[in-house]
């Protein structure tokens, strides 16, 4: 996305420190039951974690993809989104009652 500035690892990182930071002030992890407590705390690694392996691959982007040692880390970072989007989108959504809907209304 930013491969002429070789700063994709730095706006992924960036995207998930900021999501950990929303999800700590919004204390949506506060509002879970007992049971399900531990769920922010999951968030809450893996957006570390993914912040951690974002920024452990460094330099254009193309070259990162052509190395085998980093395409493992990108590699480990599209599981820690993986897990991350079961997390958020899936359980944290379902503790609260919410579900995720098409609506053909809304334009797209």
């Amino acid at each position: 996305i930013y491969w002429r500035s070789q700063n994709t690892t730095n706006s992924l990182a960036g995207n998930l420190s900021g999501i950990d930071a929303l999800f700590v002030a919004s204390k949506l992890g506060d509002a879970l039951p007992a049971d399900a407590q531990w769920m922010a705390e999951s968030i809450h690694i893996q957006l570390a974690n993914g912040v951690a392996t974002a920024k452990s691959v460094t330099g254009p982007i193309d070259k990162a993809l052509a190395d085998p040692e980093l395409r493992d880390k990108l590699d480990h970072f599209a599981l820690i989104t993986s897990s991350l989007t079961t997390l958020i989108g899936t359980r944290l959504t379902a503790e609260f009652g919410l579900t995720a809907g098409f609506s053909s209304l809304d334009g797209d």
